[in-house]
């Protein structure tokens, strides 16, 4: 006896309205159905062999289902060899994919790495090229600056100046190179020529009676835009030496124990210095640049 959750299971699945099929089969009831009464095993024999013939075709049935069991059971172990050589294929086929896909990876880290290496060197090879076209504009300039200097050729000088300063500035990192810092040597002792040269210039015009000449007046405006070039401490330098040539008449003029040096002599001293604004402007004015007031430095050192 099956239990009931199982026998409810397989009626089911496999539904049946045969007494014998039933759970509760009781073989004596089921004969008594058969045979009720004695007249009733007359049949007898004709219900065994009907049993028989059933009984027939069942084997029957039972020997053919068997032999499609047995023909499915070896079609089903060559499916499942098949189906494990196939998962066996597929396994490989994976496998390779996978190694092809690690492969093709390293492949691009190994290319991207390349790429960075070659970028790294072209960035290095621009700066390098760059670096070399500036040191040959700094040599050809220094060079220039040199023969500009022994000429005196102010104006052409100061614009030299100008660009190698600008020029020397993006080499600032390059300390220690022996033709970068002979380079640097050179135009500071270019520029210390140059300062002395414009000081000498203007030393003679101080030595000289009456405005300077039209071919002087050119020189020292050139020798002004060196002085710009040499920057503001030269600058303030060569404002400071005017200033002291221009008042050199005035201190000893009013000097304190002098005739004029009392203070009730002030309105002379206004006076004098007015006589000097004006003469700065009618003389002077267009020798400096307007943007070093230099006519403003004369009023702050007089007060």
């Amino acid at each position: 006896m099956y239990s009931p959750a199982l026998e409810a299971a397989l009626r089911d699945v496999v539904p049946s309205t045969d007494p014998l099929d039933a759970p509760d089969f009781n073989p004596i009831s089921h004969i008594n159905k058969l045979f009720p009464n004695e007249e009733s095993l007359g049949r007898a024999d004709t219900f065994s062999a009907e049993l028989q013939d059933q009984m027939t075709v069942l084997d029957e049935e039972i020997l053919q289902t068997v032999r499609q069991q047995t023909s499915a059971g070896s079609s089903a172990r060559k499916d499942l060899e098949g189906g494990k050589a196939a998962m066996r294929e597929l396994f490989d086929k994976v496998r390779d994919i996978k190694a092809k896909a690690e492969r093709s990876q390293t492949m691009v880290h190994e290319i991207c790495r390349d790429i960075k290496s070659l970028d790294y060197a072209k960035r290095h090879l621009t700066l390098t090229i760059t670096a070399l076209k500036r040191l040959q504009m700094l040599v050809t300039a220094t060079e220039q600056l040199s023969v500009m200097t022994r000429e005196r050729m102010y104006a052409e000088a100061a614009n030299l100046l100008h660009a190698v300063t600008q020029l020397l500035a993006h080499f600032e990192g390059y300390a220690g190179i022996r033709k970068i810092d002979e380079l640097r040597a050179q135009v500071g002792e270019l520029s210390d020529t140059l300062r002395a040269q414009v000081f000498d210039d203007f030393n003679r015009l101080s030595a000289q009676e009456g405005a300077p000449q039209p071919s002087q007046t050119e020189t020292l405006l050139g020798a002004c835009a060196v002085v710009d070039a040499l920057g503001p401490a030269a600058r303030r330098e060569m404002v400071a030496w005017f200033s002291s040539w221009q008042f050199a008449p005035y201190k000893h003029a009013f000097q304190p124990y002098g005739d004029a040096g009392s203070l009730d002599k002030t309105e002379l001293r206004y006076g004098w210095h007015r006589q000097l604004l004006r003469q700065f402007d009618e003389t002077f004015v267009t020798l400096f640049p307007h943007a070093w007031h230099v006519g403003l430095s004369l009023t702050l050192d007089f007060c």
